[in-house]
């Protein structure tokens, strides 16, 4: 079964960072709680709802954040 999440890794980072961002606020987690749950750093994982993350991390990123999720 394809997760909400999993289903926008073909479309742009900045698409990506603004969903998780909506499912992080329902999940009523905070940054701190999901750079945990994902094991990235907390500035990453701000950086990367920010759409800052640059594009070659981006794969690896969204994986951990889906992981982190699902």
């Amino acid at each position: 079964m394809t997760t909400e999440a999993e289903a926008l890794l073909p479309y742009e980072v900045g698409d990506f960072a603004k969903l998780v961002r909506e499912v992080r606020e329902r999940k009523g987690w905070s940054y701190t709680q999901l750079a945990e749950a994902a094991n990235m750093p907390l500035e990453a994982v701000i950086d990367f709802e920010a759409a800052r993350i640059r594009p070659s991390l981006a794969v690896t990123t969204m994986r951990h954040l889906i992981d982190a999720m699902d």
